[in-house]
C-alpha cells in the first residue's frame, strides 16, 4: 500500500478472519524478525477504512488481502499502490495479477451455483454471474420463500465472489 510505517512490524488487512493468516505470519516474524499484526474484518468495512486513512494522509496498514481485487484496481488508478513483484511473480497468470505488480491475487476461490432442486426451479437460478445474479439476489419473495424453508437462517442466499 505504501512505505512500511516500519522496518520491523508490518500492518496487515485481511477480508475474514485472522486465524488463516495467524501461523504464516509467526513464521515470517520467527524468520525474519519482522512482526506481522493483522486484523481482520469484512473487506467492505476495511477497504472505508483505507479510503479514509488515504484522504487523511494517515495510512494505518502496510497490506491488504481482500476477497476480490477490485480495490486495488481503484487504488492503483488513484496512484496509492507501491509496485511490488515477490519471486515467483511470473509465474501468476496474467488475469490475477496488475502488470506493473501494483497487486496479485493470492488464491483463488472457485464459487460454483448450489441450490435444492425441490427448493428452486431450474428457471430462477442465474445461468450468469455478471448478468443474472444481482436480480436473483434481490427478489424479494425469492430470498424470503427460501429463509422460510430454512429457519433460522440468516446468512446469504446465494454467496458469489471472486477476482476481476
Amino acid at each position: 500500500m505504501s512505505t512500511p510505517q516500519s522496518s520491523t512490524h508490518v500492518k496487515s488487512y485481511v477480508g475474514g478472519p485472522t486465524t488463516p493468516w495467524e501461523a504464516r505470519a509467526k513464521q515470517f516474524e520467527q524468520r525474519y524478525g519482522i512482526k506481522i499484526s493483522i486484523t481482520g474484518g469484512f473487506s467492505n468495512v476495511l477497504d472505508k477504512q483505507i479510503d479514509q486513512q488515504l484522504k487523511e494522509n494517515k495510512l494505518a496498514v502496510d497490506t491488504a488481502v481482500f476477497q476480490t481485487l477490485d480495490d486495488f484496481v481503484r487504488w492503483k488508478a488513484e496512484g496509492q499502490l507501491l509496485p511490488f513483484k515477490p519471486d515467483g511473480f511470473d509465474a501468476i497468470d496474467a488475469s490475477f495479477k496488475d502488470s506493473e505488480g501494483a497487486f496479485f491475487g493470492v488464491m483463488v476461490i472457485a464459487m460454483p451455483y448450489q441450490y435444492n432442486t425441490q427448493l428452486v426451479k431450474s428457471e430462477d437460478v442465474p445461468k450468469s454471474a455478471p448478468n443474472d445474479y444481482r436480480g436473483f439476489l434481490t427478489n424479494a419473495k425469492q430470498i424470503d420463500d427460501l429463509r422460510k424453508r430454512f429457519e433460522g437462517y440468516t446468512g446469504p442466499v446465494v454467496n458469489t465472489g471472486g477476482v476481476r
